[in-house]
């Protein structure tokens, strides 16, 4: 595997243009929508993100959750939100993906919305519960390939980047696993360290306070966040070979 297993986030909304040449704007409070559940790293940022917006445009900026369907909900909600740019939306690469995946979304990428630009990028991370007799992204293709599909991966959903690295990593790999979607990243990370399913690959500040706390292992780690391993943990470029 020799990609950057890196999540973008975006933040993108219709009718911006017209609406920032506008004298009145903003004439009320802003909206910005995350297709996921409070606690990760779609939320924490929109919401520090919102509070330096409200200081500037002098209006509210209010995060609204909206999870599900692989962020599709909110998508298709920011699509149908008024053009007035008081709207935002906030987008990972699943918002590009699913058109490619899924069939009958309300939503299309290019001309329901204007990109405004990136917040962040976050690493990812393979982990396991402490249980799984696996100490290093080696021993867990060796395991799995001992118990073929009997290994379940958590995401934060179908047709999210994490799910599309996951199968990236099976097919690299040359392994059975099955993919166990969520509904975001922090319902996958809780499953796990709750021991309901073995593995996860979630976004680092998700895995990071489970990790020190012992209540996961990481195994794998993007190369732009070696910290969160232990020395053992493997890069994921490096291991599916």
């Amino acid at each position: 595997m020799n990609a950057r297993l890196t999540a973008a986030l975006f933040l993108s909304l219709a009718g911006f243009l017209t609406a920032v040449h506008a004298q009145t704007f903003p004439s009320k409070s802003l909206r910005i929508i995350v297709p996921f559940p409070p606690g990760g790293a779609a939320d924490l940022t929109t919401r520090i993100l919102g509070e330096q917006m409200g200081k500037a445009l002098g209006q509210a900026v209010i995060a609204e959750n909206r999870p599900g369907a692989g962020a599709v909900i909110g998508y298709e909600l920011g699509a149908r939100a008024p053009g007035d740019g008081h709207t935002l939306l906030v987008v990972f690469p699943s918002f590009v993906i699913n058109p490619a995946v899924k069939q009958g979304l309300k939503y299309d990428p290019l001309k329901d919305f204007k990109a405004v630009g990136q917040t962040i990028s976050v690493p990812m991370v393979f982990a396991v519960n402490p249980s799984v007799p696996a100490k290093s992204l080696q021993e867990l293709i060796a395991l799995a390939r001992a118990k073929p599909g009997e290994i379940g991966y958590g995401t934060p959903g179908a047709g999210t980047t994490h799910h599309i690295i996951g199968e990236m990593f099976r097919l690299s790999a040359k392994i059975n696993v099955v993919h166990v979607p969520f509904q975001g990243g922090g319902p996958a990370i809780t499953a796990v360290a709750g021991g309901h399913i073995p593995m996860v690959l979630s976004n680092v500040n998700e895995v990071a306070p489970f990790a020190k706390s012992g209540k996961v292992r990481p195994l794998a780690v993007t190369p732009t966040m070696a910290t969160l391993a232990p020395p053992s943990a493997a890069r994921m470029r490096r291991v599916a070979s």
